[in-house]
């Protein structure tokens, strides 16, 4: 019996032995989990605060993506309300082209006959002063001959005057 004693003595101081460097192992694997415990925690409060600044962050962008796409949309309304315009000015423009070529084209005619008036007149002038002066040199000789002819009455008149005297004695 004493040898079963002494064997379970053994046998037990070696459970003994072994259980406490099982604890011996499962305290420094406690004091490791406790460390990655707490280094984990660390990681995630700062990932939560990450994941904090990221929402703040997101709701910051998600804020100004907004105001963009109302911006865009403005600025499209915008530009089709530019290109309708632009097209009714150059509409208007070529209309305005279109007429003022055709206008234009009236007054070169125009001018093209005020060019010809303008010529016939000075032509027509050139002719009236000569027929004026014709009419100034018919004139002086008109003068002339009804002096000649004034003259000449007055002759005919004497001789009449002379005959009749001379036809009464």
């Amino acid at each position: 019996m004493q040898l079963n004693f002494e064997a379970k003595c053994r046998q037990t101081i070696e459970e003994l032995t072994s259980t406490q460097t099982e604890l011996q192992e499962n305290r420094v694997h406690m004091i490791g989990f406790e460390e990655v415990s707490k280094e984990r925690e660390k990681k995630i409060a700062q990932i939560k605060k990450d994941i904090a600044v990221c929402k703040i962050a997101r709701d910051t962008i998600d804020a100004a993506h907004c105001t963009l796409k109302i911006k865009y949309e403005r600025m499209e309304e915008t530009n089709t309300s530019l290109n309708f315009n632009y097209e009714d000015v150059v509409d208007k423009l070529h209309l305005m082209s279109k007429a003022r070529y055709e206008l234009e084209t009236k007054l070169t005619d125009k001018h093209e006959e005020c060019k010809s008036i303008i010529e016939i007149m000075a032509i027509n002038k050139e002719t009236l002063i000569r027929r004026q002066s014709e009419v100034e040199e018919l004139e002086k000789q008109v003068t002339v001959l009804q002096r000649d002819y004034d003259g000449a009455e007055i002759k005919r008149l004497g001789i009449e005057k002379g005959f009749e005297i001379t036809k009464k004695q």
